[in-house]
């Protein structure tokens, strides 16, 4: 899927490596057996999950395949005769479920590195992501003042490239767990990513950090979050609230939230209003059906989400 594109936002990951970006882990284990087994119903199986402008869609045999809207070599969407989506293969991969715990766990099998369609394994990722750090360093080496290869990873915990690639490599293919909902009329998939295990000491509980734009986060001792907007010298208005985790080695802070505007997921579907033409998310709906709009913006808003922090000047990175 786009948002996981190994090779497509990778200008924005170097970036982030060098002020201290890390990636987050997934949870479950990285060691291709599977390691998740499935638990009651199928309850996802038959249904598209909408997101953004992607869509993996669960079979009922415990596979699934992720598709990316087509674009051209300009990043622009090339859409059909109606004014919809067109869709590339983006990823391909299996599935268990937990009908009790309302969890839904992918696990990676083939992803693209590129928009050339062509999917990769492990090994052909990690290759095609070690050239493509190659050609990032040369490129920007002078620019960013790098004098080896490891500048570009500076602030991220690894000690080498190779490490750091490793690393990715391992996240991409452990178990991705996520908790699944319905919408009240039953026809959309509404899904979140769970947040990683703590990692080290947290430095965030009990704290009020500041980010950009008059924003306050303010944590809680139970590893819940609310986030406060201040305008124009304007009482504090509520923005989100959920529950967060932590790698406090990395400063990264990981964001799940429960309640944006005082509304969840669920709440926030049934106020989406579809637009009839124009731009996504302004005046125009590029899915086959107004329900897979209402999903898709839905499943964006309530995306998991991280920044790093500083715990020294508390702040929030954004």
């Amino acid at each position: 899927m786009e948002k996981k594109n190994i090779l497509r936002f990778i200008g924005i990951i170097v970036l982030a490596a060098v002020i201290g970006f890390s990636f987050a882990a997934c949870g479950g284990d990285d060691d291709g057996d599977g390691g998740s087994k499935s638990v009651g119903n199928n309850a996802v199986g038959g249904k598209t999950w909408y997101e953004y402008s992607d869509k993996t869609e669960f079979a009922a045999n415990g596979t699934y395949t992720g598709y990316s809207a087509k674009r051209d070599s300009n990043r622009d969407y090339v859409l059909d005769a109606n004014g919809k989506y067109q869709w590339v293969i983006s990823e391909t991969g299996t599935y268990t479920w937990n009908e009790d715990a309302k969890t839904v766990t992918l696990r990676l099998g083939k992803a693209s590195a590129g928009d050339d369609g062509k999917l990769l394994d492990r090994a052909g990722l990690k290759s095609a992501y070690t050239a493509y750090m190659d050609e990032e360093y040369e490129a920007y080496k002078d620019q960013a003042g790098w004098t080896k290869k490891e500048d570009m990873i500076a602030g991220t915990g690894y000690s080498s490239i190779a490490q750091y690639i490793d690393a990715y490599v391992n996240e991409m293919f452990s178990d991705r767990p996520h908790a699944y909902s319905f919408s009240k009329d039953g026809k959309s998939l509404l899904i979140q990513e769970a947040l990683p295990q703590p990692k080290g000491t947290d430095e965030l509980a009990g704290q009020t950090y500041s980010g950009r734009n008059n924003t306050q986060y303010v944590f809680g001792s139970n590893s819940t979050y609310t986030i406060k907007s201040t305008y124009s010298g304007t009482t504090a208005t509520e923005q989100e609230t959920g529950s967060y985790s932590y790698d406090s080695t990395r400063k990264q802070v990981y964001f799940s939230r429960v309640k944006y505007y005082g509304q969840t997921a669920l709440e926030y579907y049934e106020t989406v209003t579809v637009p009839s033409g124009g731009t996504q998310y302004g005046d125009s709906n590029r899915f086959s059906s107004d329900d897979a709009y209402k999903a898709s913006r839905t499943n964006d808003q309530f995306y998991r989400s991280s920044r790093s922090y500083d715990p020294d000047a508390k702040t929030i990175g954004e």
